[in-house]
This record gives structure tokens, C-alpha cells and sequence, in this order.
């Protein structure tokens, strides 16, 4: 039996039975699994006349990263069909942005843009409803904030979507109003901002243009898995759509989000009892998601201490605790994992208290529930996960683009319990990290390990210097713990004889670089299935 596929003279990354690090030469791929992994003398007996063989000359060998929690749709939708304000440094620049698609949008036609961080405007405040009415007085606008959590909407998007004064906020969201005068200001926060985004939903046509965007990206980033955390009905159909069409390059792992609950989700698949796993290695669905919280720089984060500069706010809790309790044992009685947004240690106390309550009465090993992001997590709360038999997604690659943002909302001191890596090693759960693409603007995995070492922001600046990990413990958390966090551990995750031979080739050694090097590493070729699905021009 000959190879199809042979990577030889290389440096292969490979997790020892004590998940330890160690390295060999070279590695044979039959029919998408991995057949051989050892010395180059080993793997060329496997090379046979029809072998497609690559002389790696040295370079490293990685399992492809998986990406515990993106959005990729969010993120492919955000490039193709939105106006772009990631980069305003003022609302005045958010305006001309605007009024400049404006010009180009037939009168009545809804605009949607993305990206603004009212932390990085000149004006430190969010735009409001007259300064999108400025821009384009005559369409409908709808901008969202770059956490995805928080919407500005213009006066004639207000009144197309029946938004008035006297409308209530939703529990869980807030439609904020000018202090004095009780005006609309605009902006809908969390509950309210998905009130609104379900009514300018995108089609699936427009879903699928989405993720093949996204797709093009993940796959040079060197990303062979995602988790997907949150589907929607639509998206669904997009992705089997895509998926038998041939569209589908990397495997995805499909997690539903709750708050389309009132088509009755959660029913429809008790009654259907469809379980964790249902799929295959390409397109399987893994659970549900539940919000609890926001975001820490839309402050909206759920804390018990409240925002610096800010003594009434102590962010906003999205599901009533008892309704998420009820909601998560229905879950895990059936047989699906449980992923939980929580940044804040106050929300990440209620969605605790909703794992613990299920567990309590539907006991049950191994369940591997998720608390999502976990963005400042106390020392009892860590014990407490560890006992529960948590799981954690985290999203530390957060501390790069918004590490001041963080520390200005926060402080110093929850700085050294945010996305505390380190301390949820060492007391032995199980951390993957994510990107959150989408919310964020970037799925590099090497920007997340950069991080992860350095805790350093693009400003070159450190935040949390006692939660450093080390280079292995951060491919870790990118390869073979967010393989375990999925359920693939036995797939996917390393470069093992038997798994799928999803494989990345970098450009530089991350153990030979120096460490502000980490973040400018490339990927030089993606193999998934044994397939070559992205090759850099360098290479």
C-alpha cells in the first residue's frame, strides 16, 4: 500500500502520551488518514510511483488549528454586503464613510455597516441617531458596534422597524434614551440589538456568499476546523447547501444558538432527539448556545463590581437565570453540549449555577459543557469549573485589539483574572482558545499564541503578565484541547497514525523564532483530507 501523500524532511510537530511536544521527520497520507508518522527512512517505504511527494526542507509540520468559536457567516456577510468602519478614528469619519455609500444607494434601501468602537473614536461615545440621519437622511441605516452586541440605528430605520419612544426595552436589552429629553438616541444594546438584527436578517443565497468569503481566509490562516456558535435555521440550510454542492473546504462544527428559541428550537429537537454528533466529519452539529452576557468594551460584560468610571453599571444579564436553568437541562438531558456566553464572573456564576442544576438532576460524565470566552474568572470560580468537569473556549487573542480598552473598563486588578489561561491550566481544565470571528476582524491563530505568551496588546503593551503560558500549552489550546472541547480528540488535533490528515506547513519554526516574531508567522500550505486546499505563492 503506497501513500497518496508524503511530507518528508520536515520538522512534524507531534504530543507525546504525556502531551508533551516532540518532533519527527515526515509523515505518509493514505485516502485522507494518516498512515506513517516518523523518520524520513520509514515514510519513503511508502512511496510509491503515483505518491505525490513534498520535500518539506526543514520546515515545521502542525495539526491544522481548529477555531473553537466563530462566526464565520457574520464575518464573510460583514466583508461582501456592509459598509466598513472598523478603521474610523471619529464619528465625523463614520459620517463620511456612510454619506459616501449613500450617494450610491437607491433612495428607501437599508445600509448596514460594521465595526466602529466608540473606545477608539476621538468623541469617546457611540454615534447616535442624528449623526446617521446626517449621513444618509433617506435610507434606512443600521450600524453595529464591533462586538456584534450593540446597534446605532438612524431615525428612518427607527421608524421602519416601529421603534418608538414609548416602545419598552426587552429584558435582557436596552433601547437607550437620552437622560433628559427621553428621546431615542439610537443605539440597542444586547436583547434589543438582536430584536433588530432578526429583522434585517440576510438571505441564504447571502449566507453561502458570506461563508465562502470567510472560508478563503480561515484556510490561509492554516484553520481546518471551526465551531460555528451561532446557527441559525438559515444557516443550516446554507451550510448542507454548500456542502453538497462541493463548497464545503474545512470541517465545521455546528452549535445553535438559543435566542431563535421562539421558533421553538429547543422542542424541535427534543421531539426529533437529535443528539451531539449528528452529521459527519464534515458538517455534525455539537449543542446549543445560550447568552447570558455582552461584551466588556461595549460594557455590557456582567460583573459583580461595577465598570471603572461608571458606579451604576454593572453590565446587563440577558436570560433570566431560571428560565437559562430550565432551558440548559432540557439541553443536557438530550444529549447535547451546553455552550455558554459568559464573560463577566457574574454571568459566568449564572451559567454555572444553570450546568450545575442540570447535572444535579440529570447526572451525567464527561459532558464537556463549555463556558464561552470566560473573560474574568475568580479563583473560586476556577475550582468550581474544575469540579463541574467544564470546559473553556476562551478568547484571550481579545487582549491584542482591545487590551486598553479592557483595562479601562476594568482595572488592574480583574486585568490579572481576564482570560486567565494560565490558572485554568494549572487547575487542570480543559482551555481551547477561539478567535471569535465575526465579533472580531481576524482569525489568525498565531496572533491568539502571541498572546497567549506574551499577554501582549498591539500596543506593546502587557496585560495580566502572570497569565503567560508557554509556546506548547498555547498550540495546545489551538490543536489537540479544542479537538477534545468538539469531541474529536480521536480525529483530529495532532498528527497522529489513524486521524485525518488535516496539516499545516508553516513558514517559520514558532520554537526558533524570536517571540515578537510569533504573531508574523505564515502558513505556507493547508492540507485537510489529505488535500491540498491552500498553498501560499511563497511556497
Amino acid at each position: 500500500m503506497f501513500a497518496d501523500l508524503a511530507l518528508i524532511n520536515g520538522k512534524v510537530l507531534c504530543f507525546d502520551h504525556d502531551g508533551k511536544i516532540s518532533f519527527t521527520e515526515a509523515v505518509a497520507i493514505k485516502q485522507g488518514k494518516i498512515v506513517k508518522v516518523g523518520r524520513n527512512a520509514e515514510v519513503q517505504k511508502l512511496i510509491g510511483s503515483e505518491t505525490m511527494v513534498i520535500n518539506l526542507n526543514g520546515k515545521v509540520v502542525f495539526p491544522g488549528f481548529i477555531d473553537s468559536h466563530t462566526h464565520p457567516a457574520a464575518y464573510g456577510t460583514h466583508l461582501l454586503f456592509e459598509v466598513d468602519c472598523s478603521k474610523a478614528t471619529s464619528i465625523t469619519e463614520i459620517v463620511h464613510i456612510i454619506r459616501q455609500k449613500a450617494e450610491n444607494t437607491d433612495k428607501g434601501s437599508w445600509i448596514r455597516a460594521y465595526g466602529y468602537d466608540q473606545n477608539k473614536l476621538v468623541e469617546k461615545r457611540h454615534p447616535t441617531r442624528w449623526d446617521l440621519d446626517e449621513a444618509a437622511p433617506n435610507n434606512p441605516v443600521i450600524l453595529t458596534r464591533c462586538c456584534g452586541h450593540m446597534s446605532v440605528l438612524n431615525s428612518l430605520a427607527l421608524e421602519k422597524l416601529g421603534i418608538t419612544k414609548e416602545t419598552p426595552g426587552p429584558e435582557g436589552g436596552v433601547i437607550e434614551r437620552d437622560p433628559l429629553t427621553k428621546e431615542l438616541t439610537g443605539l440597542l444594546k444586547e436583547k434589543a440589538n438582536e430584536m433588530v438584527l432578526k429583522a434585517v436578517s440576510y438571505r441564504v443565497d447571502e449566507l453561502k456568499e458570506g461563508l465562502k468569503r470567510a472560508f478563503q481566509d480561515l484556510l490561509a490562516l492554516g484553520v481546518t476546523t471551526i465551531h460555528d456558535l451561532e446557527v441559525s435555521p438559515e444557516l443550516i440550510q446554507a451550510y448542507q447547501e454548500l456542502k453538497a454542492e462541493g463548497k464545503l473546504p474545512l470541517r465545521v462544527n455546528l452549535v445553535i444558538v438559543d435566542e431563535y428559541s421562539n421558533r421553538d428550537l429547543l422542542s424541535a429537537l427534543s421531539t426529533l432527539n437529535i443528539q451531539r454528533g449528528f452529521g459527519d466529519e464534515w458538517l455534525k452539529i455539537l449543542g446549543v448556545k445560550f447568552f447570558v452576557d455582552g461584551s466588556v468594551g461595549g460594557r455590557t460584560a456582567a460583573f459583580n463590581e461595577p465598570y471603572v468610571g461608571d458606579p451604576q453599571n454593572y453590565g446587563v444579564i440577558r436570560i433570566d437565570p431560571e428560565i437559562l436553568n430550565e432551558k440548559v437541562a432540557i439541553v443536557h438531558k438530550n444529549n447535547l453540549q451546553i455552550c455558554i456566553h459568559a464573560i463577566g464572573d457574574r454571568a459566568i456564576d449564572v451559567a454555572l449555577d444553570a450546568i450545575e442544576n442540570a447535572l444535579k438532576n440529570f447526572p451525567k460524565t464527561d459532558h464537556r459543557h463549555r463556558i464561552e470566552h470566560c473573560g474574568v474568572c475568580t479563583p473560586k470560580q476556577l475550582k468550581r469549573i474544575k469540579e463541574l468537569g467544564v470546559c473553556v473556549s476562551a478568547s484571550t487573542s481579545f487582549i491584542y485589539s482591545v487590551g486598553q480598552v479592557y483595562l479601562q473598563a476594568l482595572g488592574e486588578n480583574r486585568i490579572s483574572w481576564c482570560y486567565p489561561h494560565k490558572s485554568l491550566t494549572e487547575q487542570g481544565i480543559i482551555v481551547a482558545e477561539n478567535s471569535d470571528l465575526g465579533a472580531s476582524l481576524s482569525a489568525n491563530p498565531f496572533i491568539g499564541i502571541y498572546v497567549l505568551v506574551t499577554r501582549k496588546g498591539s500596543d506593546d503593551k502587557v496585560y495580566g503578565e502572570n497569565q503567560r503560558v508557554t509556546l506548547e500549552e498555547a498550540i495546545r489550546a489551538y490543536t489537540i484541547n479544542a479537538a477534545y472541547i468538539g469531541f474529536d480528540e480521536k480525529t483530529r488535533g495532532s498528527i497522529e497514525e489513524g486521524k485525518s490528515a488535516d496539516l499545516i506547513v508553516l513558514s517559520d519554526d514558532p520554537f526558533s523564532v524570536p517571540v515578537e516574531k510569533l504573531k508574523d508567522i505564515k502558513v505556507d500550505l493547508t492540507i485537510i483530507n489529505g488535500q491540498i486546499v491552500y498553498r501560499r505563492s511563497a511556497m
